[in-house]
């Protein structure tokens, strides 16, 4: 299982305010972020982004971004967002992307008048909020990180499949084929596909198509083609009981898989 990045951010975009390109992007985290994913609006202020709050009057009662995370086990290998506050009342937040060993490249709306983003690379979550503290303002706090910005998903956490195994790939084989594969079906399958995807490729291939015409036929041998938890069923004269196979049959429903 991992997470999986849903939205890609555009890590140069162009910030618009009342139809305006702006020029200056200082003070403007959330507006980079927001556009950067091209998320629909996610609140007046960072701060109010995630934990709702009263801006200009207005009151947010609940948080615009979904899928808080108010802790430090920040997944690794996505871009997603993170969460201060301080910056006075408006917060901080920014795109980051975090390697195994903790360390990552984040990008943020820049501590000086400029239309681009600061990048900041750094060696631990730690590390890159003293950065922040000593960059941009002394009273930015850590508060978390985020699947969302705004009601936009940027990261999902997603079952993986296993890729099959070669004992997986044998049951498969003897299920289908009555035999064991051969050299390049276990190199192209083991470890590349899961057990769905490989048997979805075996029972449209060439193979088991000829395999289906030659049990209607009558010219297979279903001792050697059957699974072999049904061949003791079949040690009767060959040539009858081949006749009596029909295609629909020739795939077990269920396969014994360990």
């Amino acid at each position: 299982m991992s997470w999986k990045q849903v939205k890609t951010p555009n890590f140069d975009p162009v910030i618009y305010q009342e139809g305006e390109a702006l020029d200056d992007w200082v003070g403007m985290c959330l507006a980079y972020v927001q556009t950067a994913y091209g998320a629909d609006w996610s609140g007046p202020t960072a701060l109010i982004s995630w934990q709702g709050g009263t801006y200009l009057g207005v009151r947010y009662p609940n948080p615009i971004t979904l899928g808080r995370h108010a802790d430090k086990n920040v997944p690794k290998g996505v871009w997603l967002p993170l969460h201060y506050s301080g910056w006075g009342q408006f917060g901080h937040v920014l795109i980051a992307k975090f390697n195994a060993d903790g360390s990552g490249v984040a990008y943020t709306s820049p501590n000086d008048s400029k239309p681009v983003a600061d990048q900041i690379t750094f060696s631990s979550l730690d590390k890159l909020t003293q950065q922040l503290i000593d960059g941009w303002a002394a009273d930015i706090r850590y508060l978390g990180w985020s699947e969302y910005i705004g009601p936009t998903r940027v990261i999902k956490f997603e079952k993986e499949e296993k890729m099959i195994t070669l004992q997986q790939l044998n049951y498969l084989y003897l299920a289908l084929f009555g035999e064991k594969p051969n050299a390049n079906a276990i190199k192209t399958n083991v470890g590349k596909r899961t057990f769905a995807e490989t048997e979805k490729v075996l029972i449209t291939s060439t193979h088991y198509k000829r395999k289906q015409e030659l049990a209607a036929k009558g010219q297979l041998d279903p001792t050697t083609f059957l699974p072999r938890a049904l061949r003791q069923a079949y040690k009767e004269p060959a040539k009858a009981l081949a006749a009596q196979v029909q295609p629909t049959t020739l795939r077990p429903g269920v396969y014994e898989v360990k």
